[in-house]
Protein backbone atom coordinates (compact mmCIF):
# COMPACT_ATOMS: atom_id res chain seq x y z
CA UNK A 1 0.00 0.00 0.00
CA UNK A 2 1.48 3.81 -0.67
CA UNK A 3 2.77 5.26 2.27
CA UNK A 4 2.38 8.73 0.59
CA UNK A 5 2.89 10.44 -2.43
CA UNK A 6 5.06 13.05 -2.89
CA UNK A 7 3.72 16.95 -2.64
CA UNK A 8 0.61 15.48 -0.76
CA UNK A 9 -0.55 17.87 1.99
CA UNK A 10 -1.51 16.98 5.73
CA UNK A 11 -3.46 14.00 6.32
CA UNK A 12 -5.50 13.55 9.65
CA UNK A 13 -5.03 10.17 11.39
CA UNK A 14 -7.80 7.68 12.25
CA UNK A 15 -7.80 4.73 14.93
CA UNK A 16 -9.86 2.15 14.71
CA UNK A 17 -12.71 1.31 17.38
CA UNK A 18 -13.44 -1.92 16.82
CA UNK A 19 -11.47 -5.50 16.47
CA UNK A 20 -12.00 -7.13 13.12
CA UNK A 21 -9.81 -9.12 10.27
CA UNK A 22 -10.62 -8.07 6.76
CA UNK A 23 -8.93 -8.17 3.50
CA UNK A 24 -7.67 -5.19 1.74
CA UNK A 25 -5.77 -5.66 -1.70
CA UNK A 26 -5.69 -9.39 -1.76
CA UNK A 27 -4.02 -9.41 1.84
CA UNK A 28 -5.25 -10.28 5.05
CA UNK A 29 -5.42 -7.37 7.56
CA UNK A 30 -5.80 -7.50 11.29
CA UNK A 31 -7.11 -3.99 12.64
CA UNK A 32 -7.14 -3.80 16.62
CA UNK A 33 -9.63 -1.41 18.41
CA UNK A 34 -7.58 1.79 20.11
CA UNK A 35 -4.13 0.64 18.51
CA UNK A 36 -4.37 0.64 14.44
CA UNK A 37 -4.15 3.91 13.11
CA UNK A 38 -4.21 4.63 10.09
CA UNK A 39 -4.45 8.10 7.13
CA UNK A 40 -7.80 9.32 6.13
CA UNK A 41 -6.85 8.15 2.64
CA UNK A 42 -6.16 4.38 3.55
CA UNK A 43 -7.71 1.95 1.84
CA UNK A 44 -9.03 0.61 5.15
CA UNK A 45 -10.13 4.06 6.31
CA UNK A 46 -12.39 3.75 3.12
CA UNK A 47 -13.36 0.51 3.13
CA UNK A 48 -14.71 0.55 6.94
CA UNK A 49 -15.30 4.22 8.12
CA UNK A 50 -17.81 3.56 10.12
CA UNK A 51 -15.08 1.35 12.43
CA UNK A 52 -12.62 4.29 12.56
CA UNK A 53 -13.17 7.93 14.33
CA UNK A 54 -10.63 10.75 13.96
CA UNK A 55 -8.12 11.33 16.15
CA UNK A 56 -6.01 14.75 17.09
CA UNK A 57 -3.15 13.40 15.31
CA UNK A 58 -2.13 14.82 11.67
CA UNK A 59 0.72 13.51 9.24
CA UNK A 60 2.52 16.28 7.54
CA UNK A 61 2.76 16.56 3.54
CA UNK A 62 5.64 14.47 1.81
CA UNK A 63 7.91 17.18 0.57
CA UNK A 64 9.24 16.23 -3.49
CA UNK A 65 13.25 15.33 -2.91
CA UNK A 66 13.56 16.47 -6.23
CA UNK A 67 12.70 18.43 -9.36
CA UNK A 68 10.33 17.15 -11.24
CA UNK A 69 11.45 17.07 -15.38
CA UNK A 70 11.11 20.50 -16.63
CA UNK A 71 10.40 22.50 -13.24
CA UNK A 72 12.79 25.42 -11.42
CA UNK A 73 13.64 25.43 -8.02
CA UNK A 74 13.95 28.68 -5.65
CA UNK A 75 16.97 30.59 -6.49
CA UNK A 76 20.50 28.80 -5.92
CA UNK A 77 22.15 29.46 -2.67
CA UNK A 78 25.20 32.52 -2.38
Amino acid sequence: MPRGTAGAGPRRMYVATETFVCEIDGRQEWVRAGVTRVTEDHPLCAAYAASFRATEAVVPGVEQATAAPGEKRGAPAA
